[in-house]
């Protein structure tokens, strides 16, 4: 999974979609692609960021859980406090690229230690 990094209130946090987002999104009924093209379309704070908060939350574990450093949890009260409306065109737009890098995955596989030997006995 990638992250991403959200400036808030001055400090970097990082962001992910990760499946935990896409499992509450289609809880609601839609698909996970329908309820983002709503969100896009809609264009409405009150869509974004609930969604925007889950992303650094989920980052906030990801970054915990593999020793990257960052700034610490951001509660949702927070988070909407320190957001202006002059931030909203930029965090709509980290929004989305988070969400686009995210499913760009990178997976590097090596062979296992004993490759060679199975497959010789599988001949």
């Amino acid at each position: 999974m990638r992250l991403g990094t959200v400036n808030i209130g001055g400090d970097k946090y990082p962001a992910c979609f990760s499946a935990r987002i896409m499992l509450e999104l289609e809880s609601e009924g839609d698909s996970v692609q329908e309820k983002l093209s709503k969100i896009a379309d809609s264009g409405r704070m009150s869509e974004l960021l609930p969604i925007l908060h889950k992303m650094i939350v989920s980052g906030h574990r990801y970054a915990e859980r593999h020793g990257i450093e960052n700034p610490g949890e951001l509660s949702y009260d927070d988070f909407v406090d320190d957001i202006g409306p002059d931030d909203f065109d930029g965090l709509f737009k980290a929004t989305f690229d988070i969400i686009k890098n995210t499913g760009e995955t990178t997976v590097e596989a090596a062979p296992p230690k004993n490759a060679e030997g199975t497959r010789r006995a599988a001949k």
